[in-house]
């Protein structure tokens, strides 16, 4: 399996390292060891309502928000660095951490494993669907076929984390989930 990371556009790739310059938009224990910081595996973020998942837009209609780098220190991924556009059109940069970020790089092996991904060429991409509190790697088939998200750990109830569902496979485990009415526990005594 080949996977892409597309090339940011220069803006982005400027806020990017404004960030990873910066020593205080870093948390203490990273700027300890700023000089061993990287920041690699650029990838385009998107977000999609749950509705529009599940629906027969499915995931192509998500809207691109951003881009994101995971920073690494040494072979750990230790947060990563978001750049979204800011009122000016500019990338404006932030450093970002917790369990979606530090999951991506698994989730990128995972896919360069699974079986269905051997012969195909897909850009690497992030999926977060907020109505689930649900982040995806998202492999979109550079040939038209059929995507393949991997969601990333922590991940919703029903759903396997880094494992790979096509995109209506996992649409249907999400619109399934939306159905089930909420469980309500009992009173206390």
């Amino acid at each position: 399996m080949v996977l892409r990371v597309p090339e940011a556009p220069e803006s982005a790739r400027r806020a990017a390292r404004a960030v990873l310059d910066s020593r205080e938009s870093l948390p203490a224990d990273c700027r300890t060891e700023q000089a061993a910081l990287t920041a690699g595996f650029p990838h385009r973020v998107f977000e999609i309502d749950l509705l529009d998942l599940v629906s027969e837009r499915g995931v192509r209609s998500a809207r691109q928000v951003g881009w994101r780098w995971l920073l690494w220190s040494g072979d750990t991924v230790v947060g990563g660095i978001e750049v979204r556009t800011g009122p000016t059109g500019h990338g404006v940069g932030r450093f970002v951490e917790g369990p979606f970020t530090v999951a991506t790089a698994p989730a990128a092996a995972a896919a360069r494993a699974l079986p269905q991904t051997m012969l195909r060429r897909d850009e690497a991409r992030l999926l977060n669907v907020p109505g689930m509190y649900m982040v995806a790697l998202w492999l979109a088939d550079e040939a038209g076929g059929v995507d393949l998200l991997i969601p990333l750990a922590p991940a919703p109830c029903g759903v396997q984390a880094l494992r790979g569902y096509t995109a209506a496979e996992l649409a249907e485990v999400l619109a399934a989930r939306t159905r089930r009415p909420a469980a309500v526990g009992a009173a206390d005594s």
